[in-house]
């Protein structure tokens, strides 16, 4: 038996990415009316009202510099946004967001729980998880190497949840996630096995991956495990594997126009 889930984005970071696109969208409309080039360094975040005055000192700043040259910075208790109304130097940053941190293992943990409850039968049992809330992007934890990571999300999970004696293990995934920059699979391509489990990290298209973190339960779950890994290394060839049951050709024939019958 496998229980799928999914742990999504939780409400404080859709307020964290909601805010910055719209103070983006504000300080573009700027640079269109002044005819100016803006550099965002954020912080933090602040009140609606205090970023509105922050946003009325740019403008006042950019309509005071059209036609001149220079960089006018415009500061706040949250940042810092410089007013260009020449060329931006290379290579400078057009926004830098402010550093999100996340404590990955309480809402994982709480789902991993309820579903350790949910399992509980005479089947052997698999949880799955796709981890879409930041664990993978916004914690001290993905900063490390793959075998630390296993290491240390392997521990909070045999030892910090109650498991049936029927779960055998979690399979933790990316889900298919951006990665600006990656588009050799060579590069990306990684299989990595510890005591503590396994980690598969795949290419699945230009600029798009997914990790894979692949926790037995205990020691005599590793054949099933085995298969866990075995599938996820070959994600990227799952569409070209279905073209063919279908009777298509692979997908770069596809793409190349090719006539099939």
């Amino acid at each position: 038996m496998v229980e799928t889930t999914t742990v999504p984005r939780a409400a404080v970071d859709r307020d964290w990415q909601s805010y910055e696109d719209g103070l983006m969208a504000a300080i573009r409309q700027i640079e269109l009316r002044h005819n100016v080039i803006c550099t965002v360094a954020l912080d933090g975040h602040m009140a609606k009202d205090d970023t509105q005055a922050w946003l009325d000192a740019v403008e006042a700043v950019a309509k005071s510099t059209t036609g001149s040259t220079g960089a006018n910075p415009v500061l706040s208790e949250i940042g810092v946004v410089t007013v260009h109304s020449g060329a931006v130097p290379v290579p400078t940053a057009r926004f830098t967001g402010a550093v999100q941190q996340r404590d990955g293992w309480r809402r994982l943990g709480r789902t991993l729980s309820a579903k350790a409850a949910q399992v509980r039968g005479p089947w052997p049992a698999w949880i799955r998880v796709d981890c879409l809330d930041g664990l993978f992007q916004f914690t001290d934890w993905a900063k490390l190497e793959p075998q630390e990571r296993l290491a240390e999300i392997a521990a909070a999970i045999r030892e910090l949840v109650q498991w049936p004696e029927n779960a055998e293990g979690v399979v933790l995934s990316t889900g298919p996630a951006v990665s600006l920059g990656a588009t050799d699979p060579t590069a990306e391509t990684a299989t990595i096995r510890t005591s503590d489990g396994s980690f598969v990290r795949r290419l699945l298209a230009p600029h798009l991956l997914r990790e894979t973190l692949v926790i037995p339960l205990r020691k005599r779950d590793n054949e099933r495990a085995g298969w866990w890994e075995h599938a996820y290394a070959g994600e990227p060839e799952w569409l070209d594997q279905d073209l063919e049951a279908a009777g298509h050709p692979p997908l770069r024939d596809l793409r190349n126009g090719a006539e099939y019958h």
